[in-house]
This record gives structure tokens, C-alpha cells and sequence, in this order.
């Protein structure tokens, strides 16, 4: 693929009057010395968004900004249909409410394109609007950065063994650029329809990058919206984290190594995200989770991970009384700590 330009920065909007122009003013600067690109795709906003953005693009004429404008499909639809017009080198990965400055990202490209990157990890801060003095950094990052944090080149597989054994696992797929080649290549893109779509994007670029460098102090600014209403999940994400089990189990190879056991064992820590889901569900929707679950066999998971429990146990609990099932999951972790370190 021809690449005109050396950096897309992709922003999927859907309905954020309040933060898009934030969003984008951070982007724009005269003193970037490599052509870059801003590709907004509107998801069917129904406010004032699409609007601002307008009127931002008409200010800015000499920049690189386009408007795609496509019927309401989630946020995996918007951001594959960014990638299909997406012509630059490299690319990056916005979400809409959030913020980061353009010479943010192009240190990180500078350093794709110095160590031929095909994956680089950046880092980032809780931001609250309200009360900026709670910004904090991500716990992950604070890991990544005394194990990785030394302009070294290392695979993919070897840092998510490492999220996942140390428990500073991070699946969203911003605050990373990743190189539009090794994308197309090897036809990696975000499912549609479903919920959790990092969950399959994240463990699928790690599974095939060579080539990974950790950028500790890039500043993305993830918002908090206090006071915001959060949604309660429901039996749609139990369905969908069944799908990304699926989609997972499908990377996990004929020999077992550490990737296997890595993927292995967030396979099963989503498995009990979507147990503990069941607390908010009616009697019909447990039940027809638990019938789901069934199709799931985790003594293959179990082994891999090598520490004997019985799943099953923790489900019925569960779904039987959750009091009994916090009680054994409080007991589980003290021994699983002591055991391994972990959790």
C-alpha cells in the first residue's frame, strides 16, 4: 500500500458536542514536520457534533482533515471504516471524548520509524475535567515501564505474557500506534456487532507483532466524566464475551508456550467477568448464561494455566447464591496469591 501520508489519526464521534473540539484542537499544529492526516468518522450523531466538526474544518483548511459521515454501526464499525480510507504509515486510534497533543504522537512515531516498529505502546492519565487534581497515571503503565520502559524492541507475545502474568493487562486499543502495513497484512481489524471489541483487536496485534517498543511517558488523557451515568451490563455483554472467547481460543497454538498460557488465562478471567455479570441479570437470563457457559470447556484453559480449581464450582455459586460465591472468591484469591503471586 502507497502510503501519501506518514501518520492517520482515526476518531470515530458519535454524540460529543461537549468534547470533539478538544479532541481535534489538540491535533492541529504547525510545527509537525511530516504530513499527517484526521480522519473523523461521524457514527450517526443526532447532537451538535458533526457541526463543530464543520466548523473546525472550515477554520483549518490547511490541514489534512476529512469527514466521513456513515449510519449509526458501533464503535468497531467506525473505526474499520476509517482504516479503509486511512492512507498514512502509521496509525492512531482516538476516541472522541478524549484528548492527546499532536507532538505526543509524533515522539511515538519517531520512534516507530527509528526502531521500524510494528506496534508501539504509549501511556496515559485518568482525566478529570472537574477535579484534575485525581489526574493519575495508568497503574499498567507504572508496570510496563520497570520491565520495558528501555527503548528496547521486544515481541508482542513476550509483553502480553507479561500484562497478563502481572496483572497490568490493558486490551483499549488507544494511546498505541501501529504500523498500517502490519494491519492490512495480516487483515487485522476490529469485529463488528458485539461489545468488548478489544478484547479480540488487542490479543490479535500482540499475537503477530515482532516488533513492540513501550513509550512510558506519552500522556494520553482518558476522561473520567464524574457524575456521568454508567451503564449496567446486561446479558448482550455475556453473549459478546462468549463470542471473544471463541475469537480467542482460535490464537492459541498447537504448542504451548507462554503465549498459549497468557491467552489461556485471560480466557478464563473473562469467563468469570461474565459470571459476575450474572449478579445484575433476572432468573430466565442466569439461566440461559449458564447454558452458554456449558459450551465453554475450561479444563483445557485450566491446564494450560496450570492451577488446578474447579471452575464450575465458582459458577454455581455464583448463580446459585452470590454471597456464598464472594465468600469462595475472596478465599480463591488469598490462595491463588500465595500459590503464584498473582491477582
Amino acid at each position: 500500500m502507497e502510503s501519501l501520508y506518514e501518520l492517520s489519526i482515526v476518531i470515530p464521534v458519535y454524540n460529543v458536542e461537549l468534547y470533539i473540539e478538544q479532541c481535534i484542537n489538540n491535533l492541529i499544529c504547525d510545527n509537525i514536520p511530516i504530513d499527517y492526516e484526521i480522519i473523523i468518522v461521524n457514527d450517526g450523531s443526532t447532537d451538535s457534533s458533526r457541526n463543530i466538526i464543520i466548523n473546525i474544518i472550515d477554520k483549518n483548511s490547511d490541514f489534512n482533515i476529512k469527514l466521513l459521515d456513515k449510519d449509526n454501526g458501533g464503535l468497531s464499525s467506525a473505526r474499520n471504516y476509517g482504516l479503509n480510507f486511512a492512507k498514512g504509515r502509521y496509525l492512531f486510534f482516538l476516541d472522541s471524548d478524549d484528548f492527546i497533543n499532536i507532538n505526543e504522537i509524533y515522539r511515538m512515531y519517531n520512534a516507530a520509524i527509528n526502531y521500524n516498529c510494528d506496534l508501539i505502546l504509549g501511556n496515559g492519565q485518568f482525566y478529570y475535567e472537574e477535579d484534575r487534581k485525581n489526574n493519575k497515571p495508568f497503574y499498567a503503565g507504572r508496570k510496563l515501564e520497570r520491565k520495558f520502559g528501555t527503548q528496547q524492541v521486544y515481541s508482542g507475545k513476550r509483553i502480553f505474557e507479561y500484562m497478563i502474568k502481572k496483572n497490568c493487562y490493558k486490551m483499549e486499543v488507544w494511546d498505541r500506534l501501529y504500523k498500517n502495513e502490519f494491519l492490512i497484512k495480516n487483515s487485522i481489524h476490529f469485529m463488528e456487532g458485539i461489545l468488548h471489541e478489544d478484547e479480540l483487536f488487542t490479543p490479535n496485534v500482540f499475537s503477530i507483532a515482532e516488533r513492540v517498543l513501550y513509550i512510558g511517558n506519552i500522556k494520553y488523557n482518558y476522561r473520567q466524566r464524574i457524575g456521568s451515568i454508567t451503564k449496567v451490563p446486561g446479558i448482550k455483554n455475556c453473549k459478546d464475551y462468549i463470542k471473544v472467547i471463541s475469537q480467542l481460543d482460535n490464537l492459541i497454538l498447537n504448542n504451548c508456550d507462554i503465549f498459549n498460557k497468557a491467552i489461556s488465562e485471560r480466557i478464563v478471567q473473562l469467563y468469570f467477568r461474565i459470571v459476575q455479570v450474572t449478579f445484575v441479570l433476572n432468573e430466565d437470563e442466569k439461566k440461559e448464561v449458564s447454558e452458554m457457559l456449558k459450551t465453554i470447556d475450561l479444563n483445557k484453559y485450566k491446564n494450560l494455566i496450570g492451577f488446578n480449581i474447579n471452575y464450575k464450582l465458582r459458577e454455581f455459586l455464583l448463580i446459585k447464591n452470590e454471597r456464598l460465591y464472594i465468600l469462595f472468591y475472596k478465599i480463591y484469591k488469598k490462595i491463588r496469591k500465595k500459590l503464584t503471586g498473582k491477582l
